[in-house]
């Protein structure tokens, strides 16, 4: 079976599940354990990390099935991005983290150069360099001929996946179907009719027989 690797973890799942949106803990359990993946994010900003007499989001993530990899969600300069992730990690949740530093609040688009200077920071301080980092694809410098990633590893990147935000009405990665905004159902339909006739045709290859949308 593919496997995803990612520094010293390895990971059948490339399915990462959030914690946001769900009507209710419940819900969102419920969600986690039919999604077939191996890693939930969490948002730092968002997770009460203090009173542990009050009902929390992380009593309902089961840690020895699921590897939590906290984000910098709602993060809007590389200084706040540093300060989340390592609160993150000094109340336990881990040394990982997936790196977010939004660049316009209205669109929610990332900051590229904020995302850099974050990982130049974090590398440092002995973070595994999951960096999960939302950008452009024009982070690199395309009149140098450089990517993204050879960006990233210059600010001190070692172990990270880069993903970058598409302008495309359908996005289909794997098993993975995703669009930009509702004016895109059409394609997103089709993407999807495609995928689950795929998934009919092969499904008795069980590394083929999962759906992601």
């Amino acid at each position: 079976m593919d496997t995803l690797r990612i520094a010293d973890r390895e990971f059948r799942s490339r399915l990462f599940v959030g914690t946001g949106k769900y009507r209710s803990f419940p819900e969102m359990k419920r969600c986690h354990a039919a999604s077939g993946s191996e890693v939930v994010t969490v948002a730092v900003r968002r997770v009460n990390l203090t009173d542990r007499s009050k009902e929390s989001l992380l009593d309902h993530i089961d840690r020895e099935r699921f590897f939590l990899l906290p984000n910098t969600a709602a993060c809007y300069t590389a200084d706040e991005a540093i300060r989340t992730a390592r609160l993150g990690r000094e109340v336990g949740l881990s040394n990982w983290v997936k790196l977010e530093v939004i660049g316009d609040q209205r669109t929610l688009f990332p900051d590229n150069q904020g995302l850099l200077e974050a990982t130049r920071v974090l590398s440092k301080e002995g973070f595994v360099e999951a960096f999960l980092s939302q950008c452009f694809t024009a982070v690199g410098d395309g009149a140098r001929g450089r990517t993204g990633g050879e960006d990233a590893v210059d600010a001190g990147g070692a172990h990270f996946v880069v993903t970058f935000w598409v302008d495309e009405e359908l996005v289909r990665d794997r098993n993975w179907v995703s669009s930009r905004s509702p004016h895109d159902l059409p394609a997103f339909n089709q993407g999807m009719v495609s995928l689950f006739a795929e998934y009919l045709t092969h499904k008795s290859q069980p590394a083929q027989n999962s759906i992601a949308v």
